[in-house]
């Protein structure tokens, strides 16, 4: 409880060697609010607090841009190395995973999922075709070629790309040990139309979700399975109400 101070609702980041709690924004709190088992009010504006502060279109920042020691450059020779920009700045590509899991599981994808553009705009370009680089600086420019740095092809970032849009998104997962299939969609408003195919074993599902006029279709286009699954979904609306089904 050293890092929570229920008061303001804060999570501290870290203690300092004196043991006074820090205050400063990072994806530390991120991260642990996505762990938290309950959910509340509180929790869900804290969420969203956080995320407006450190997630923007290009990626989500190591430290907030209103601290004094943000470092807007990974590489600015000769003002400082480039290990003082690292934890101090830069957009972390990987670190967009955490933050739309956050922000999925707090019902906030509306406020997340513009931060999905950037990065599916450079998976698109020459210079980085089907990749995704690990850092991106945080430059004043609003537009997709913002300076690359770090390593330019990063496994992880590509990674946590594609699972954000299957897991949290789409919310589709498959537990084969237990022969389940949840579906839990948290589709951003912008999205009323989706079809994807999920690997479930040897096999595949086509999938398709279909929003309108507050109601939802989903569509299982699937070939017969070697195995039987249980399927379990949960779809709630704007208003809190909710479909649940489990068979």
């Amino acid at each position: 409880m050293y890092f929570i101070d229920t008061t303001s609702q804060l999570i501290y980041d870290h203690l300092n060697r004196t043991g006074i709690p820090s205050a400063e924004l990072r994806p530390n709190q991120i991260i642990r609010v996505s762990t938290w088992q309950s959910r509340n009010r509180s929790d869900n504006q804290w969420s969203a607090t956080v995320l407006s502060k450190l997630v923007y279109e290009h990626g989500t920042t190591t430290l907030a841009q209103s601290d004094s020691n943000f470092h807007p450059f990974h590489e600015y020779p000769p003002y400082y190395v480039k290990d003082a920009a690292y934890h101090n700045a830069r957009y972390g590509t990987w670190l967009n995973g955490a933050a739309i899991y956050a922000a999925t599981r707090y019902d906030l994808q509306d406020v997340i999922y513009p931060s999905r553009r950037i990065p599916s705009i450079r998976c698109c370009i020459a210079e980085l075709l089907g990749a995704l680089s690990e850092l991106l600086d945080c430059t004043p420019s609003f537009h997709y070629r913002a300076r690359l740095s770090g390593t330019y092809s990063q496994a992880w970032s590509l990674a946590e790309f594609i699972r954000s849009m299957y897991q949290d998104y789409f919310g589709i997962s498959v537990d084969i040990p237990s022969k389940a299939i949840r579906i839990q969609p948290k589709l951003p408003a912008e999205l009323s139309s989706v079809e994807f195919e999920q690997r479930i074993g040897t096999a595949s599902a086509k999938i398709s979700y279909r929003r309108s006029n507050e109601k939802v279709i989903i569509t299982d286009h699937s070939k017969k399975f070697k195995r039987t699954f249980r399927v379990n979904y949960l779809w709630v609306y704007p208003n809190g109400d909710a479909v649940v089904f489990a068979g």
